[in-house]
C-alpha cells in the first residue's frame, strides 16, 4: 500500500472512532486527546466567576509579581497588558516553554549553578 492510501485509511478509522464516541462528550474528548498522543486538543474551560467590585479594587492595589511591569500596581498598567496576560498561550509559546523545561532538565545545564 502506498502512504496516501494508508493515511486515508488511518484518517477514516480515526474519524469513525471519534464519531462513535461523540454520543458521550467525555469519551469523545478523551479519545481525541488519546489520538493526538496525549496532547490535549479539547479541554473544558471552567466557568469564569468575575470579581466583585470590592475584589477588583483589592486586586488593582496588588503589585504585579513578574515581567516588565514587576512591582507596578495592577491598576496602574494598561488593560491591554492584562489582556495579553490573560490570553491563552499560543502554540509557539507552549512549545518554547516546553523547550525551556527540557533545556533546564538537560545534564549540561544541571551541572551549572543557578
Amino acid at each position: 500500500m502506498n502512504n496516501s492510501l494508508i493515511t486515508r485509511i488511518e484518517s477514516r478509522r480515526w474519524a469513525e472512532e471519534c464519531y462513535a464516541a461523540a454520543d458521550d462528550k467525555g469519551a469523545f474528548v478523551e479519545r481525541v486527546n488519546e489520538l493526538h498522543n496525549g496532547v490535549p486538543v479539547l479541554q473544558e474551560q471552567p466557568k469564569l466567576i468575575p470579581m466583585t467590585d470590592r475584589e477588583a479594587r483589592m486586586f488593582e492595589d496588588m503589585a504585579i509579581p513578574f515581567g516588565a511591569n514587576a512591582t507596578n500596581r495592577v491598576g496602574d498598567v494598561e488593560l491591554r497588558y492584562l489582556q495579553r496576560l490573560a490570553d491563552p498561550p499560543s502554540e509557539l509559546m507552549r512549545r518554547f516553554i516546553e523547550d525551556v523545561r527540557r533545556y533546564l532538565a538537560s545534564p549540561a545545564v544541571s551541572r551549572m549553578e543557578v
